[in-house]
């Protein structure tokens, strides 16, 4: 149930990314809220809670490694994306965020190759990562 409610925030999300090519701060907070709710259901759920904790801010590293990369890249990864990652810790676990993640860059990498010899050596002014995010995670699930 959990990993539908996610999707269909990605899709929603994605379809966002996509026309404006940024994440909106009230979707992040709608996503992030909505987490929080779903975190609280397998805590209580949960046989220990510590370890639900403990797997929770284990899955936070993914997303705060993309964050520092946007910090330190000049924001060639965007802090919307950085923070979409960070916020995936309420819904998964860390692996499945990191497969999630490395399938997305994949897929990216892919299209950005795509553009760049379809357009001749024009710089391609960036893509939205979220569309990825959510192609990855169908993918995964």
């Amino acid at each position: 149930m959990i990993r539908v409610l996610l999707i269909v925030f990605l899709a929603y999300g994605a379809s966002i990314d996509f026309k404006r090519r940024m994440i909106t701060t009230r979707y992040l907070i709608l996503f992030a809220f909505t987490g929080f709710i779903c975190l609280v259901y397998r805590l209580l759920l949960a046989e220990s809670f510590e370890k639900t904790l403990c797997i929770f801010f284990i899955s936070l590293i993914p997303g705060i490694g993309m964050l520092l990369f946007g910090k330190f890249s000049e924001e060639q990864i965007g802090y919307g994306d950085g923070l979409l990652i960070t916020l995936f810790a309420f819904y998964l676990p860390f692996q499945e965020i990191l497969m999630c993640l490395m399938l997305a860059v994949f897929f990216a990498g892919m299209a950005s190759g795509i553009l760049f010899i379809i357009r001749r050596n024009k710089k391609v002014e960036g893509i939205p990562f979220l569309p990825f995010i959510l192609i990855a995670c169908i993918l995964q699930i």
